[in-house]
């Protein structure tokens, strides 16, 4: 009878803890498609664009052609005027109770302005709400930072000590957004980037039906059991 209840307990449990679920929201990660889509460019008071770069790119300013950084092909900005760009995907946090979550990227980082400025000369990651508000801030260049960086440099949440999973939580189930920004002001910078991967694992939140029929069939169990207790 033992055995028959442990089997019972250990089928119901079953129910409730399932198998963690793993899965990167980013699509087109590697720039592989013939098509930037579903990344979006958005240019700001310049000429910069993000294009697929095959090793052939020659950027306008002092930067030359590279080879990708990976695979066939990577994505490049070009920035022609002064101004800002930036190259951004939005993706929905999965519902359930997120276990772990990691963004990663490749890049490299052409300053020919010799230094970095917040918000004038710099490459920022970051993640947006709907409204394109900062929920969080993921990696920046800062004054002080080598203005070229060839690498290719491997760079995650993790790295940098970010807590991305209970970052992402409160939104289960909305519409965020991954940005690359990049501000050139002073001068011309290129930025180059591939392999972008957001990992998250979640865990599925029991139903309340499923539940309840758990707290029932542990507790029929617990009554049988007083009920043999009692005959003995």
């Amino acid at each position: 009878m033992k055995r028959l209840l442990t089997v019972l307990i250990a089928s119901l449990l079953a129910i409730v803890v399932s198998a963690n679920v793993s899965a990167n929201l980013i699509e087109n990660w590697n720039f592989e498609s013939d098509l930037f889509d579903p990344w979006e460019v958005s240019d700001a008071l310049s000429e910069s664009t993000w294009e697929l770069n095959d090793g052939t790119k020659d950027p306008d300013g002092p930067g030359t052609p590279l080879p990708p950084i990976e695979g066939n092909r990577d994505a490049k900005s070009s920035p022609v005027k002064p101004g800002s760009s930036s190259l951004s995907q939005s993706f929905t946090v999965p519902t359930g109770f997120i276990t772990f979550a990691s963004l990663s990227w490749s890049d490299r980082i052409e300053n020919f302005a010799e230094y970095f400025v917040a918000g004038q000369q710099e490459f920022r990651v970051e993640i947006l709400d709907g409204t394109d508000a900062i929920i969080q801030e993921i990696f920046s260049t800062a004054p002080g930072d080598p203005p070229v960086q060839l690498g290719p440099t491997r760079r995650s949440s993790q790295d940098l000590g970010i807590d991305l999973a209970s970052i992402l939580q409160p939104f289960a189930g909305q519409l965020l957004q991954l940005n690359f920004a990049e501000f050139h002001e002073n001068s011309y910078m290129n930025i180059t980037l591939d392999n972008v991967e957001l990992l998250v694992e979640t865990t599925p939140v029991p139903e309340p039906a499923t539940l309840l029929l758990l707290g029932g069939g542990l507790l029929g169990l617990a009554g049988y059991s007083r009920c043999r207790r009692h005959r003995k």
